[in-house]
């Protein structure tokens, strides 16, 4: 039973931990870029790569830039939300 919750423990201080990175990751996106300029998933996993060596795929960079843009009082819509493919 101990070894159980040590293990849960362990894992949510893992993914804790992997969440801070992402935060740092996506803030140092945000503060790079100047007023009115893009901010992208591509810069977003090269700050991952760059900062703590983690490789994130397209939906993970998206989805925590886009949090925590709105975290910081950014106006994030589909509108003004484009896909580099299109």
């Amino acid at each position: 039973m101990r070894k159980l919750r040590k293990k849960r423990m362990e894992k949510r201080r893992e993914m804790l931990h992997t969440a801070k990175k992402l935060i740092f990751a996506a803030d140092a996106v945000i503060n790079e870029a100047w007023i009115g300029e893009e901010v992208t998933t591509r810069d977003m996993q090269e700050k991952a790569r760059q900062f703590f060596n983690m490789e994130l795929t397209d939906e993970t960079a998206t989805l925590a830039l886009v949090a925590r843009l709105e975290e910081r009082g950014y106006l994030v819509t589909p509108g003004n939300i484009r896909s580099l493919d299109a």
